[in-house]
């Protein structure tokens, strides 16, 4: 391989970690970005602690969107707070449409501090049931 090609990987590979990306983020990205690799079809559902603090959680779901969207410009991702819950939803319906649009998701991505909420844990083990490729921060 030459120093050209392997100072490429090596600073794709320190840009994708600095955003948070671990070795699964990376082997996706890998996948998706070799040449004549089509990226459509791939749709990844993002998770984590929004019971804690809401607004806060928002911003960091529109954050690790924005993120995901520049990487991955071919990829759909989904972010809970977009999604069109029914207004006047109660917490049971909004995890029951959650858990339905994961279903038609190829990846979950898992914000950090995930494991601390209940909805992201109950995310994870569909996902990890349906055999859908999980992404830690």
């Amino acid at each position: 391989m030459s120093k050209s090609k392997l100072a490429r990987i090596e600073k794709v590979i320190k840009e994708l970690r600095e955003v948070g990306f671990t070795v699964e983020g990376l082997q996706f990205w890998i996948n998706c970005n070799r040449p004549g690799k089509v990226q459509k079809g791939k749709k990844i559902f993002i998770a984590g602690d929004i019971e804690k603090n809401p607004d806060e959680a928002e911003l960091e779901f529109s954050i690790r969107e924005d993120h995901l969207k520049e990487m991955f410009p071919s990829v759909e991702v989904v972010n809970t707070f977009k999604l069109p819950h029914k207004n006047g939803s109660d917490r049971a319906r909004c995890l029951k449409e959650d858990i339905s649009t994961l279903t038609t998701c190829t990846h979950i991505y898992l914000v950090e501090g995930w494991e601390n909420s209940s909805a992201s844990l109950l995310a994870w083990l569909n996902a990890k049931e349906l055999g859908l490729t999980i992404i830690k921060e």
